[in-house]
């Protein structure tokens, strides 16, 4: 961009440009601040400090794969109950 000396007059309409110029200038700097703050609030970027943490994502992870670990012992355990009801039915038995 042109210096503005270069481009707005020394004049009092060329200072009115440049006043007009720099309250849109503040008035957008005003919505970008707000723009950040709201991208900073939200998912992702407030993961952000917690993802840099090794410790805390580890413990998460092991958080996590012990409920998976969990549900698959519960699946096992189900599927051998299904298993037992179905052996029963074959042979005749009462449930």
């Amino acid at each position: 961009m042109d210096a503005p000396e270069d481009v707005f007059d020394d004049t009092p309409e060329g200072r009115e440009k440049l006043r007009e110029l720099l309250e849109k200038l503040k008035t957008r700097l005003r919505l970008l601040e707000l723009e950040i703050d709201h991208i900073k609030a939200d998912f992702p970027y407030k993961m952000k400090s917690f993802l840099e943490d090794p410790v805390a994502v580890e413990e998460v992870r092991r958080g996590i794969q012990s409920k998976i670990d969990n549900v698959r012992e519960m699946n096992r355990q189900l599927e051998a109950f299904i298993n037992e009801l179905k052996e029963k039915l074959r042979k005749g038995e009462k449930l």
